[in-house]
């Protein structure tokens, strides 16, 4: 089944030419077809050739369709019909024949045999492969759609959900308008078979739907122990990715919780993602259980945005969605009693009282389905005398929830029946309006705070009734008593919900800083190269910062309690980090030309980061939005904002002006490195602080000022794993291995499966003596980080390493494709470092000596660099680096011919003088690979790369001493067997000392010319004699 996205594509493959003006009618083609079947059927065979006459008239594809047609039912009527016989009878269509009839043999018979049926059903089966997508099992079907659990070919048989569906459908368009962490979000979409089918392909996440897991909770015997949540989502959870017991903030957060503030939480966030929606200008329109996904992590998911559309545009009845989770307005709509026409306000409010369905059968076990919905396949009459009677019984949201405790038998909490019964309100304009007003409330009740939006039930109504009976007797008791009672409780509540809320605060400033997952630390390690960082990705994170702290949609952001109830430490530094993210989103989207409505994001969200107080570079970031604008929008009143906080944002700012700069890159740094300084001179604790001025002094490669604040951040969070493997890269670099590796293994005590930590290890222990320990990091590095071939994550045995390279391409990629996606070229420059350092090859430190040892490495260590290198390769084949790095490898491990094969390759690459000629300190690597194929006796491929580097030099306009003297050096050594290489080798010093002279030093220690260099110097002197001028 062929596939195009956004496009279509044919089952029968290639057939593109435009029929012409004299070509039947397409429905002349169709009834040909149909007509060749039906007489094959009757046992009446006919040929092909009957129906073509005028071939002319007939466009290629359609021709080949009816040959195939034929042919097929020759197959099914067991005559087994011959491929070449086929090609001879219609030699015009060959090609094409040739081609389908090979796709044919290729074809699972699953699909050849749906061909061969009537196509009653055009949707496919488990079993099915559409493009890269092969369909495993069905997960679910409805009137016009199946969901598959598939695994994509071309990306590593990754798992993913695909839906098909006949219908036409703006779903993928519109999940990708309202991306959100609780909406499954669309991968790809396309249709199939010329439009006749809809593909949409979603991330697996794994769990169950939620309809699942209640459907198990309902099936629980009488009297059996009730089970907690968690516990019936693995249990009902999709066998191809369970996670039962592993790590993460979801699923963490709900084993903290009773089963009823679990189902507080979960509709809280789906509530959170409707309004989300509703602010992108979507509506779900088909909020229920099954179409809600809790993730195999616990994260609620909203599926199944088909019915997200304006559904009173069309017929009531054909509106779509389920009439047990409809709203009052909706169901009257349905039942045409003259409902007023609803806009989208009163879709999202809709959609928040579905919601408010589903808590209520969350929490009870209750399902409003049972024997309400007669389904639309009972005819319009039953469907809408039932959408009447349901309409008239949600008029009494009491009743409602009373019925559903019933059948639970227990009550409801006070606080959760009160949010219910305000969410199922008959009346829209008398409930809550937003969803985020829900997702409020149910945050509100779980943490003990007063609702903010449904009224509060009376917590004093049943003491005060017990009083009122009794009330001669307790008169003038009761009202000390009650009175010194009822203050002590409201201390003690006070004080206990303060406390949650303080914890619920450090918990989150926590999670979103020491995570070794977070974006926090990760986009601004000591390290990095900021100028790689895509302005996409950076407004991205910085966005997803923001709305952690709804900076992005209240002003009044620092009187959250998630902001205002941390230390006052904490809550500086949140500020700082805060203002910092308001302004790395800004200056992206600054960036992004003709986009008005892009700037206008940018200014809102300085204005509300800022509120009154505005460091000096958001200001000026602010005017600058606001001339390319070009709008009437006032100026803020500005206020200077703290010295402290001025100084650290100018210190980001001068940050990105290095980010944005294509050269010189350092200045922004070295200014960045004074302003920190004066921040920290005002607020010398500062986390923060501390860290941007860490991070610029490790670009600036002061390790010892990077030390000292890396030393101070971790004395802020001694839990943070990230900033233990980044002060063990700092030390390393000063030469403290030890120390290093102290702290890598105090990260990994921390974060054990954080692949990156284990990475640093295996840095700092590449130095050290220490191999098998390095072998060890440097496997279950590759074993988390999952990005290779299953070959290289075990370790190697004799005959692994001697076959290292053997099914790698001898030749880069010539179609510029890029590296596997998962891999960065941050990991692709680490792993090459961690190849040199494992070699531990020093390079000089004066002019004395050539670049390049006279010592034979370990061959252990020798073994592993091969090993990392070829790892390189395999990640990305293309990389030129890696390939000559290798072959200085095998030289080194005296394997000339694979060395040969690299040499051929890369003296052949057309890359060889643009990598020449953007860094010419690149080609110190050929430089130092000629001197081994000649130490090795390899002087025929130490003579062509020493040759082609004097070329290279010419080619690209440098200076080519280096490479004369190289040239000269391997024609040294060829003159220790033969003296004809002598006056060569001769000539070429000669002319690298006249133009650099450090050349003349090198000369007297290489060891290249021990067999020949008094030869050579007296053939240098007595060319330099006959140069000199004549005395008088």
């Amino acid at each position: 089944m062929g596939v195009k996205p956004g496009g279509v594509s044919s089952r029968l493959g290639p057939g593109a030419d435009r029929p012409s003006s004299r070509a039947p009618r397409p429905d002349v083609y169709s009834a040909a077809i149909a007509d060749l079947t039906d007489r094959w059927g009757r046992g009446e065979p006919a040929p092909a050739e009957s129906y073509l006459e005028g071939a002319r008239l007939w466009p290629p594809d359609r021709a080949v369709e009816l040959v195939y047609r034929e042919y097929r039912l020759a197959m099914t009527a067991g005559l087994s019909p011959s491929k070449s016989a086929y090609l001879a009878r219609f030699p015009e269509h060959r090609g094409a024949l040739e081609r389908l009839l090979g796709l044919d043999a290729a074809c699972p018979d699953s699909l050849l045999g749906r061909f061969d049926e009537a196509d009653d059903d055009p949707l496919p089966v488990a079993g099915d492969a559409i493009g890269p997508y092969v369909l495993e099992r069905e997960l679910g079907e409805g009137g016009f759609a199946r969901v598959f659990l598939a695994r994509q070919a071309d990306l590593a048989d990754r798992p993913v959900v695909v839906k098909v569906t006949t219908r036409p459908t703006r779903e993928p368009w519109l999940l990708a308008r309202a991306r959100h962490p609780n909406i499954v979000e669309v991968l790809t979409h396309a249709e199939v078979d010329d439009g006749a089918l809809q593909l949409i392909a979603m991330p697996f996440l794994g769990g169950a739907a939620l309809s699942a897991v209640l459907a198990r909770r309902r099936s629980r015997p009488a009297g059996a122990r009730p089970s907690r949540f968690l516990d019936d989502l693995d249990a009902t959870a999709a066998p191809e990715h369970r996670a039962s017991g592993a790590p993460g903030p979801s699923r963490a957060i709900l084993r903290a919780m009773s089963d009823a503030e679990a189902f507080a939480w979960i509709a809280a966030r789906l509530a959170e993602a409707l309004d989300h929606a509703r602010r992108r200008g979507v509506a779900h329109g088909d909020v229920k259980p099954s179409n809600v996904l809790i993730a195999a992590d616990g994260t609620p998911m909203l599926l199944d945005f088909n019915l997200a559309q304006d559904w009173t545009g069309a017929d009531a009845v054909d509106a779509g969605g389920t009439l047990a989770y409809m709203a009052p307005e909706r169901l009257l709509a349905l039942a045409g009693d003259g409902a007023p026409a609803p806009d989208d306000e009163r879709a999202h409010r809709a959609d928040v009282y579905a919601l408010g369905m589903v808590l209520l059968e969350s929490l009870t076990g209750w399902s409003p389905a049972d024997g309400a919905d007669p389904g639309r396949a009972a005819g319009r009459a039953a469907f809408v005398s039932a959408a009447r009677v349901m309409a008239e019984a949600r008029r009494r949201p009491a009743w409602v929830i009373r019925r559903a405790e019933v059948h639970a038998g227990r009550s409801l909490p006070a606080g959760l029946r009160a949010i219910l019964r305000y969410a199922l309100g008959p009346d829209p304009a008398a409930r809550y309006s937003r969803g985020l007003e829900l997702a409020e409330d149910l945050d509100r009740w779980r943490s003990d705070r007063p609702l903010a939006f449904a009224p509060e039930p009376s917590r004093l109504h049943a003491a005060g009734r017990w009083a009122r009976r009794r009330r001669r007797p307790l008169a003038t008791a009761a009202a000390g008593l009650l009175a010194a009672g009822l203050v002590a409780w409201l201390a003690t509540d006070g004080r206990s919900a303060q406390a949650r809320l303080e914890r619920s605060a450090r918990h989150k400033y926590a999670r979103i800083l020491d995570s070794p997952e977070s974006r926090a630390l990760h986009a601004q390690r000591p390290g990095d190269d900021p100028r790689r960082r895509r302005h996409s990705t950076t407004a991205a994170d910085a966005f997803a910062a923001l709305r952690d702290y709804d900076v992005v949609g209240d002003p009044a952001w620092r009187d959250r309690d998630d902001f205002a109830r941390l230390p006052r430490d904490d809550r500086d530094d949140l500020e700082l980090w805060l203002l910092e993210q308001a302004l790395r989103y800004g200056r992206a989207l600054a960036r992004r030309e003709d986009s008005p409505g892009d700037w206008r994001r940018a200014r809102d969200v300085l204005d509300r980061a800022c509120g009154g107080a505005w460091p000096a570079p958001m200001l000026h970031l602010r005017g600058r939005l606001a001339e390319r604008i070009g709008d009437d929008a006032p100026a803020p009143a500005p206020r200077a904002a703290h010295p402290a906080v001025d100084a650290y944002i100018r210190g980001v700012a001068a940050e990105v002006d290095d980010e944005e700069a294509e050269e010189d890159a350092g200045v922004g740094a070295r200014r960045a490195a004074g302003f920190y300084a004066e921040m920290l001179a005002i607020r010398p604790g500062s986390f923060w602080g501390r860290y941007r001025a860490a991070v610029v002094a490790f670009s600036l490669s002061r390790w010892g000022d990077a030390a000292d604040g890396l030393r101070a951040c971790l004395a802020r969070r001694p839990g943070n794993p990230v900033l233990y493997g980044v002060y063990g890269t700092c030390l390393m670099k000063m030469g403290r291995e030890a120390e290093a590796l102290e702290q890598c293994d105090r990260g990994i005590d921390l974060a054990p499966d954080h692949a990156e930590l284990v990475q640093v290890r295996a840095f700092v222990r590449a130095g050290g003596p220490e191999l098998d320990a390095l072998r060890g990091d440097i496997l279950r590095y590759e074993r988390l980080r999952d990005a290779l071939p299953d070959r290289f994550l075990r370790d190697p045995d004799a005959g692994d390493v001697a076959a290292i390279g053997r099914d790698l391409p001898l030749g880069p990629r010539r179609d510029g494709a890029p590296p596997d996606e998962a891999v960065g070229p941050e990991e692709l420059d680490a792993r090459a470092v961690l190849a040199s350092r494992i070699l531990d090859v020093d390079t000089p430190v004066d002019d004395r000596t050539p670049i390049r040892p006279d010592v034979d490495p370990d061959p252990r260590r020798l073994e592993l660099a091969a090993r990392e290198v070829e790892k390189l390769l395999a990640l990305d084949p293309s990389n030129f680096r890696a390939r000559i790095d290798r072959m200085c490898l095998s030289v080194c491990r005296r394997r000339p011919a694979e060395a040969g094969r690299d040499l051929d390759v890369v003296l052949a690459d057309p890359r060889l003088p643009e990598y020449a000629r953007s860094a010419p300190g690149r080609l110190d690597a050929l430089h130092f690979a000629a001197c081994l194929f000649a130490r090795e006796a390899e002087f025929v491929q130490a003579l062509r790369l020493a040759r082609k580097l004097v070329e290279l030099s010419l080619e690209v306009h440098e200076p080519h001493a280096h490479a004369l003297y190289t040239l000269a050096a391997v024609e040294g050594y060829g003159a220790g067997y033969n003296s004809k290489w002598v006056p060569l080798a001769a000539r070429h010093l000669e002319q690298a000392v006249r133009n650099n002279p450090k050349y003349e030093a090198w000369f007297r220690n290489d060891p290249l010319f021990k067999r020949s260099r008094p030869r050579v110097q007296a053939a240098v002197d007595a060319i330099r004699a006959a140069l000199a001028p004549p005395r008088a």
